[in-house]
């Protein structure tokens, strides 16, 4: 909590996000293996101005 306002950890950040690309069947990690395997940076590009993941997402789409 800062100020009164409760403010996401990037765990949960990340937990958001994967709870997106689990409904979508994919699998967010940094070394792609399957198919399926997206890197944080090729998940952001196709989930950018989400609000599930503008948190998460923001690291990667300055």
């Amino acid at each position: 909590m800062v100020n009164g306002s409760w403010v996401a950890t990037r765990y949960c950040q990340r937990m958001a996000a994967e709870r997106v690309a689990h409904a979508e069947h994919a699998h967010i990690t940094h070394h792609t293996v399957r198919q399926s395997d997206e890197t944080p940076e090729e998940f952001c590009r196709w989930h950018n101005g989400e609000i599930e993941t503008e948190t998460y997402c923001s690291s990667y789409n300055d």
